[in-house]
C-alpha cells in the first residue's frame, strides 16, 4: 500500500483521526449525502445532519461526476471546511474546523413492535476501540429494557481480529468456540474464556461487503450462540492478514493463516449464506431510511414474533 493508503488504514484502525465526524455516500440520484453525523464531533456541533445533500465544499460545486472519495479528499487536505448543503429545499452554509475525533464505529437505536423492544447495534469497523464502544452501547441498550438485538455488520470489511474475539466473548457462554486458525504448521481453536454472556435472541445483518472479522463474528454468533443471519451472502474472506510498515512509511499486508467457523468451515471465496435471504429495494437506495430497509424490517419482524430460544 502507498503512503496515502497506509495513513488511511492506520487512522481507521487506531480509533481516532483528524476530521469532521461525518460519513458520506453517493446515492442512486448521484447526490453526495451525509449518511451519518456522529455525536460530539465538529460536524454535530455546527448543526450538520444526516441526509444533508452536499452541494458545495470549499468553493467546489458538487456535480454527479464527484464521488464520496472526492469529498473525503477535500476534507483531508484542508483544516477549515466551508460546506453548503441542501436540506428540505433550503440551502444552508456551515463553517467547520477539523479536530481530532474518535473514529465512531457503533450506532444504536431501539425499535418497538408487537410488545417487543428490539435493540439495534450497527458496527462499521473493528478498530482498536470497537470492543469498548460495543460494550458501552450494549449496556445502554439493555438499560432501556430491550428483549432482543439486531447486530448490523453490513458494509463492515473487518479490522483487528482481536476485536472480533473480544466482541464475540460478550455474547457466548464460556468455553464456546469462536473460530479456529490454521497456519503452516499450527492449528489453534479459539474459545470464549470470559464469564460474560447474554441469552436474548439475535439477528445479524450481512451483505456482500461483510468481510473478514465481520464474518468471524457473524459465524460465531450463528454457530455458537444461535443467531439468525439475514441479508445476502457475505464477501468470503477466510484468511487472516498481518501488516508491516516499511522504512518509507508505506505498508505491506501478508496472509498468515486461514480461519474456520466453529463448525470447521472455511468460507474463503464462498461467504456466509444467510438463513433468510433479503435484498434491498430501489426505494431504499433512493431514500435510505429504516422504514425502507427491507433487511432491517425482516430482522425486526423475526424478533418481534419469536420467544427467547437461545440455549
Amino acid at each position: 500500500m502507498d503512503q496515502e493508503d497506509t495513513d488511511y488504514l492506520t487512522d481507521k484502525l487506531k480509533g481516532n483521526y483528524e476530521g469532521l465526524g461525518i460519513a458520506v455516500i453517493k446515492n442512486a440520484k448521484k447526490e453526495i449525502i451525509i449518511l451519518n453525523v456522529y455525536d460530539n464531533t465538529p460536524a454535530s456541533e455546527v448543526g450538520l445532519k444526516n441526509n444533508d445533500v452536499i452541494v458545495e465544499i470549499n468553493g467546489t460545486k458538487i456535480t454527479e461526476n464527484h464521488s464520496a472519495d472526492d469529498i473525503s479528499k477535500i476534507i483531508k487536505e484542508n483544516k477549515s471546511i466551508n460546506m453548503k448543503v441542501q436540506r428540505d429545499s433550503k440551502t444552508l452554509e456551515f463553517n467547520v474546523e477539523k479536530k481530532t475525533v474518535d473514529y465512531p464505529v457503533v450506532g444504536t437505536q431501539v425499535f418497538e413492535k408487537d410488545d417487543s423492544k428490539i435493540g439495534y447495534l450497527e458496527l462499521t469497523s473493528f478498530n482498536a476501540t470497537a470492543d469498548k464502544q460495543v460494550s458501552s452501547s450494549l449496556k445502554k441498550l439493555e438499560s432501556s429494557g430491550i428483549d432482543s438485538l439486531v447486530i448490523d455488520l453490513r458494509g463492515n470489511t473487518g479490522g483487528y481480529l482481536s476485536m472480533a474475539n473480544s466482541i464475540a466473548s460478550m455474547f457466548l457462554k464460556k468455553g464456546k468456540i469462536i473460530y479456529s486458525l490454521e497456519g503452516k504448521t499450527t492449528h489453534n481453536t479459539i474459545l470464549d474464556e470470559t464469564s460474560e454472556e447474554r441469552n436474548y435472541d439475535i439477528v445479524v445483518l450481512i451483505d456482500s461487503a461483510t468481510a473478514s472479522a465481520s464474518e468471524i463474528l457473524a459465524s460465531a454468533l450463528k454457530e455458537s450462540y444461535g443467531a439468525i443471519l439475514v441479508g445476502t451472502t457475505s464477501y468470503g474472506k477466510g484468511k487472516v492478514q498481518q501488516t508491516s510498515t516499511l522504512s518509507d512509511d508505506t505498508m505491506i499486508k501478508y496472509t498468515t493463516a486461514k480461519w474456520f467457523t466453529p463448525s470447521g468451515d472455511n468460507i474463503d471465496t464462498i461467504g456466509l449464506k444467510p438463513g433468510i435471504e433479503v435484498y434491498l429495494t430501489k426505494e431504499y437506495l433512493l431514500n435510505p431510511v429504516s422504514e425502507n430497509d427491507a433487511q432491517l424490517m425482516k430482522a425486526i419482524e423475526i424478533l418481534s414474533k419469536k420467544e427467547n430460544t437461545i440455549q
